[in-house]
């Protein structure tokens, strides 16, 4: 019962491992580099096949390793041997995969220039995390291969090996999923930036609507590499000055004197004008 289960459950791994489609994150691709995701896919696809029938192998021969009889065991370690040849054989198609993939996306992804800084950022960053993920899976994909198969019949165990495969794979992946993501942003950048345009103008003109200091600065807080900055400051300034002015002829009573003389209906003398301020 307990091999039924994890067999069950070693399929399930392979194929949730790599049932993701990482193969077109972006249709800026030539025939050539298609030609490279097709060869890379069909690597990877075969490496699956693989420990499939290992996994198949293991468990149909594991048996005749406890049978009674020498031919038998025999007969199960040079299949259990096999089994885990099989398993360094996925390993190899594995990484000539996703080798292919990392290198082409890593190359495509380095042309790239985000129109978003914040975009720009992300992608540096998936692209770092990338970086640390397919080493790691690649140094333990390349320390299976130096196994012997003295090494394999006597001391490395199926389980142990099978995740060890598996396990560097599964980083691979991670990695060009993260390549994948930063191309995918890329991809997006055309619609977003639709998008901010127009949701920039929204804000812009609520900002006009309100004719403040705080509804400009409230827009330039929301849209700080928005279209209307430039005018949101000369509205500021603009604003401001209306403000001084209001608040000198509030504070000066000499002012407020021309005021009176101008709106006043009398006819007053230089010498009066002048008495006045």
């Amino acid at each position: 019962m307990k091999k039924i289960l994890f067999i069950i459950i070693s399929m399930f791994f392979v194929f949730t491992l790599f049932s993701q489609d990482i193969y077109a994150p972006t249709s800026d691709f030539t025939d050539a580099e298609k030609k490279i995701i097709k060869d890379a896919k069909e690597n990877i696809e075969r490496g699956d096949r693989m420990v499939t029938n290992a996994d198949n192998d293991n468990k149909k021969y594991e048996n005749l390793l406890t049978s009674d009889k020498r031919s038998k065991q025999k007969k199960g370690e040079k299949k259990t041997v096999q089994a885990k040849r099989n398993l360094l054989s996925a390993g190899t198609f594995y990484t000539k995969g996703y080798e292919a993939l990392y290198d082409l996306y890593s190359k495509k992804l380095s042309l790239t220039v985000f129109k978003f800084p914040e975009d720009q950022q992300k992608a540096n960053n998936l692209k770092a995390q990338a970086d640390k993920l397919y080493n790691d899976g690649s140094s333990i994909l390349s320390k299976n291969r130096t196994y012997t198969d003295k090494q394999l019949e006597k001391d490395v165990k199926f389980i142990s090996l099978r995740n060890s495969i598996t396990n560097g794979a599964q980083k691979e992946k991670e990695a060009i999923e993260k390549l994948a993501e930063a191309l995918y942003m890329y991809e997006n950048q055309s619609q977003k930036e639709q998008d901010f345009i127009a949701q920039d103008k929204e804000a812009w003109q609520k900002a006009v609507m309100t004719n403040s200091i705080e509804g400009y600065e409230k827009y330039m807080d929301s849209s700080p590499n928005g279209l209307y900055i430039s005018e949101a400051l000369q509205k500021i300034k603009e604003l401001e000055e209306k403000i001084r002015i209001a608040e000198q002829m509030q504070n000066n009573p000499n002012l407020v004197y021309h005021v009176k003389i101008m709106a006043d209906t009398k006819k007053w003398s230089t010498q009066e004008i002048k008495s006045k301020i």
